[in-house]
């Protein structure tokens, strides 16, 4: 990962300039879990067709929330699976655990740095 983003970004400055920016908007705007939530489920009210929620979701808890109130018929996971390949078997499994992945721009870095 380091290679890669060292031939991405050559300059010191520039690596610096995008770490700076990672940092602030994770400040700026921090992670809140299933954020969009208020907007799948008023399409899913207004709709005749199944609903496919995205955004935020990391955990069974969430996944049973959204799928057992109706706010969506799917689910997806998507950038938590960088930091924790084997997160389908948590989720079928009842696992509650920690999430690795703790903040969708940083899941990546996480699992490599580990």
């Amino acid at each position: 990962m380091r290679r890669r983003f060292e031939k991405a970004a050559p300059s010191r400055v520039r690596r610096g300039a995008l770490k700076s920016g990672s940092w602030i908007g994770g400040r700026r705007a921090p992670f809140r879990a299933v954020w969009n939530r208020n907007l799948f489920a008023a399409v899913k009210r207004s709709v005749a067709i199944p609903v496919f929620a995205v955004g935020g979701i990391r955990t069974a808890l969430e996944v049973d929330e959204v799928l057992s109130s109706g706010d969506a018929d799917l689910v997806g996971i998507g950038r938590p699976f960088y930091a924790e390949p084997d997160l389908p078997r948590r989720i079928l499994g009842g696992d509650p655990g920690p999430a690795l992945c703790l903040s969708s721009n940083r899941c990546v870095p996480r699992r490599c740095s580990a």
